[in-house]
């Protein structure tokens, strides 16, 4: 009867011994979290079993515990001073709870351990000790994945000392260099960044408006630069298929593309859709993921992409938060100092050639007199994807308004993958290799892309890959309409063309002086057709072929075309072209859009 008596007695005073043993573990200091929050959990567990409240009771007693522990009570100061508002202590504390100290095993556990199951234990005749070995083992089972866990962050003391290292009153931030490199950034990581005044991933309103204005922008430019065919034209198309009894034919192939096209958009969704959620990130996910996880970042992708999504909310809210409150000089170019930031700190990888944060690739020089070709490519290498030739030509408008070389950004990227530029090694840049690989016409950047197909250099090998046998025609009508958003007729003689004013066959001879006199006054970007058949259209004649005209000097012309064999850019002096292309004998004609002219 004593016995009983004590026993009760306990469990009267349960919650009072509890929380006396929570003080107790929260005030030894050589206790890691991890240890602490093991002994908790034990020490809640160990109450269920003994004392027989409700499960949800016991659940409500240790949430309220641990978010004193994890908001208040722990030795990070700075998460206090950031996390002033109650709302962001909730959120953070669901975070930790759920993703770090393995919360949804611990939930389990207490659920498990309710007098309702032992009860159930007792009705089913089962021995009821295996009710105490379930719970015991579901226990060590959380404790074990609590202390060894693959994932782990950084103190918010930790995240914030990258940001305490700069003294926003000597950035001047209205210098154009400071600028141009922060618009390469933002055009080839994260368009929106300057739209989203107040938030800072893309599960946000102020990103969702972007959004909307950029597809609607998108919507109006395809509609202006579609190809417009005239209703005279379709009708010819349709009696010519009407005549050569392929209508029916041609209806059942468009209905069959029709079907394909729609399965290939919905799967596209989907994939893009899986892609946003792994691999897109905004410039503040893409930061905070770099200065705040510890362990784990690739082998816990969903922790680490909620990590992201909670705490660019959490941390850069609370940190501008933090500096209105203390009238820190950096609130007011808040969004510049988190690229300035960035730039200090985020890890790169270029050909196996690690750099701890971008600046190391450029030594100590001022982040305005960084070599912006160089600066380029080290922004491409952000994705961790090689950077090739191909994706140098991706961006044509970040080339444009930041006013890159793309040839001698490929001399830096191939100093860079052959170790000649590391973190403690800086060769200097050598004009001398720089070479013309890539020509920018119209704002258009070539060699061309199609069908994610590039007619250019690829690193490996050297043959261009060709656009098809006896394709040529095609090949320039895409380049054509690549540069120009125009398209050309297959016939000579047309007011676009520049040699209707030649009717004589003698003035098209492909010699030396008509070469230097048509190609060498030919407006960059025109179509050239060769041919030994003037008259007709392009199907007629033996020797046929058609080039793009990409530059020309006193001595010769560039040139770019495709062969059965490969596609090129090549240079040609006025003998040289005469010598290759003398056997199609004729200049049919060379165009470019009357607008030009």
């Amino acid at each position: 009867m004593a016995m009983l008596a004590q026993i009760q007695n306990f469990n009267n005073n349960s919650i009072y011994v509890y929380f006396l043993s929570y003080i107790v573990i929260l005030n030894y200091q050589h206790f890691s979290k991890c240890q602490r929050v093991s002994l908790i959990y034990a020490t809640t567990i160990a109450m269920e079993l003994i004392s027989g409240y409700k499960w949800s009771v016991t659940l409500s007693m240790l949430i309220i515990s641990m978010f004193i522990m994890e908001e208040y009570l722990l030795d990070d100061k700075v998460k206090g001073e950031l996390l002033s508002n109650i709302w962001y202590k909730i959120c953070d504390f669901l975070y930790q709870f759920i993703f770090i100290d393995m919360g949804a095993c611990i939930v389990i556990n207490i659920i498990i351990s309710g007098k309702w199951l032992k009860d159930w234990f007792v009705q089913t005749d089962i021995q009821i000790w295996w009710f105490y070995v379930v719970n015991i083992i579901i226990l060590l089972f959380t404790i074990h994945l609590l202390n060894t866990s693959k994932f782990g962050l950084y103190d918010f003391s930790v995240i914030k000392s990258y940001f305490d290292k700069f003294d926003g009153i000597k950035i001047k931030w209205d210098d154009l260099e400071l600028k141009r490199r922060f618009d390469i950034m933002v055009e080839l990581e994260d368009k929106s960044y300057f739209d989203r005044d107040n938030s800072y991933n893309w599960f946000s309103i102020e990103f969702v408006k972007y959004k909307i204005k950029a597809f609607k922008e998108n919507r109006k430019w395809l509609k202006e630069h579609r190809e417009k065919k005239s209703l005279k034209h379709m009708l010819l198309c349709i009696w010519s298929l009407i005549r050569k009894f392929k209508l029916f034919r041609y209806v059942l192939r468009k209905i069959k593309e029709k079907i394909a096209s729609s399965t290939w958009s919905v799967m596209y969704f989907f994939h893009r859709l899986k892609s946003k959620i792994r691999g897109c990130s905004t410039l503040e996910m893409q930061l905070i993921r770099c200065i705040g996880i510890e362990k784990g970042y690739d082998k816990c992708v969903v922790r680490r992409k909620f990590f992201e999504f909670f705490y660019t909310y959490l941390f850069f809210n609370g940190l501008k938060n933090y500096y209105e409150n203390t009238q820190n000089n950096k609130r007011r170019e808040f969004k510049k100092f988190i690229l300035y930031v960035y730039l200090h700190s985020i890890r790169i990888n270029m050909f196996g050639n690690e750099f701890k944060s971008i600046d190391k690739l450029f030594g100590d020089a001022k982040v305005r007199d960084w070599d912006i070709d160089e600066f380029y490519v080290a922004i491409l290498s952000l994705t961790g994807a090689r950077v090739t030739p191909k994706r140098m030509v991706l961006y044509p408008h970040a080339v444009k308004i930041a006013g890159i070389d793309l040839n001698r950004a490929l001399v830096w990227r191939n100093m860079i993958r052959d170790c000649r530029i590391t973190e403690s090694r800086k060769a200097l840049f050598d004009e001398t290799e720089v070479e013309k690989v890539f020509y920018i016409i119209r704002g258009k950047i070539l060699p061309y892309i199609e069908n994610n197909i590039f007619y250019g250099p690829c690193d490996g090998h050297n043959d261009w890959p060709s656009y098809g046998r006896s394709n040529c025609w095609s090949f320039t009508r895409n380049v054509y309409w690549h540069i120009w958003w125009e398209r050309f007729t297959n016939r000579t003689g047309t007011e676009d063309d520049m040699m209707r004013i030649y009717t004589s066959l003698s003035d098209r001879t492909i010699t030396h002086e008509h070469c230097k006199k048509y190609l060498g006054t030919a407006e960059l970007g025109a179509v050239i057709r060769i041919c030994d058949e003037i008259k007709g259209n392009d199907r007629m004649g033996h020797y046929k072929h058609s080039q793009i005209l990409l530059g020309h000097d006193e001595n010769g012309v560039t040139i770019y075309e495709s062969t059965d064999k490969c596609t090129q850019i090549v240079y040609f002096t006025w003998d040289e072209y005469v010598q290759q292309y003398g056997k199609y004998k004729y200049f049919k004609y060379i165009k470019w859009p009357i607008f030009v002219r």
